[in-house]
């Protein structure tokens, strides 16, 4: 699959063209939705992206759909500052996947959460319940923050 962006209909055509050349193509158009992501075009050719749906799906799968929500992606005082000795819950909780899907957001929507997700992928292996709790949390953040898009 491949997604083309041009605001010029004559260099999109041409480009289409020289893809028809090499490779058996079928052009659908613009796109509204694709691979979670909501693509809205605007007159002026930008284009914005958001997946407020796949947050609200991640929520209702990791049951924070009415959870108090976050003001902050990640504490004032970091989990990965603090020696954590508490239990280790590596069988117990769907880390893995939790982190998975914020990773998925981070890289198409979601700039802001990086940080707090790239440290929290790094814990995997030697996971803690404040691990968890800390990535949870992006998720309220990002609750309470549904509404951000990404305009191009």
């Amino acid at each position: 699959m491949l997604l083309i962006s041009e605001n010029d209909n004559a260099r999109e055509k041409a480009k289409q063209s020289q893809l028809n050349d090499h490779f058996e193509c079928k052009h659908i158009g613009k796109v509204s939705h694709l691979l979670s992501v909501k693509f809205s075009h605007s007159n002026d050719g930008s284009v914005t992206r958001s997946q407020q749906a796949y947050i609200q799906r991640l929520l209702q799968r990791f049951h924070l759909e009415d959870a108090r929500s976050a003001t902050t992606a990640i504490e004032v005082r970091p989990f990965f500052l603090e020696k954590d000795e508490s239990e280790d819950t590596n069988a117990k909780v769907p880390y893995k996947e939790l982190i998975g899907s914020l990773l998925y957001l981070a890289q198409r929507t979601r700039p802001d959460i990086s940080f707090a997700v790239g440290e929290l992928a790094q814990q995997c292996s030697k996971l803690t319940v404040q691990h968890w709790n800390s990535a949870k949390r992006v998720l309220r953040y990002l609750k309470e923050t549904m509404e951000i898009d990404i305009t191009y």
